[in-house]
């Protein structure tokens, strides 16, 4: 009786690696579209909205082919205006960290999860905590 406890807990097991490891290998794909911002927090002060600093964003992640892909991300300032940056994204081999390197500038890199059609980006530069928040076009 003991042995057939071990064996159900070896393919439960088995079956739950192997589901989250699907999972998270999707995650590379569902990056691609076009997805609009809804929150920019920096430091838990947000700056995203009609009458703050940042009025609207769109991020579009193109087709991925070995873990790579092209992006383009449109940022309307409220003071300064457009800002248009396009480049190459490189995402890891878990589909859990995403690297953003526009064509003239350099590289930044951020942790992504989704929920449900949201997309969360996060990245701490200089001790300064940066959350973006994506909803899928």
């Amino acid at each position: 009786m003991r042995s057939m406890y071990l064996i159900g807990l070896g393919l439960f097991m088995t079956l739950a690696f192997a589901c989250k490891k699907d999972e998270d290998s999707n995650n590379c794909e569902k990056l691609k579209g076009t997805w609009q911002l809804e929150s920019w927090k920096e430091g838990n002060e947000e700056l995203f909205g009609d009458t703050i600093f940042i009025g609207s964003g769109v991020l579009q992640f193109g087709e991925l082919t070995d873990l790579h892909g092209d992006f383009t991300l449109n940022i309307d300032y409220l003071l300064g205006g457009p800002e248009n940056l396009s480049g190459e994204y490189i995402v890891n081999s878990d589909c859990d960290e995403v690297t953003l390197t526009p064509t003239a500038g350099l590289a930044t890199h951020y942790n992504y999860h989704f929920d449900g059609d949201l997309l969360y980006l996060d990245v701490t530069v200089n001790s300064v905590l940066t959350e973006l928040r994506f909803k899928r076009e």
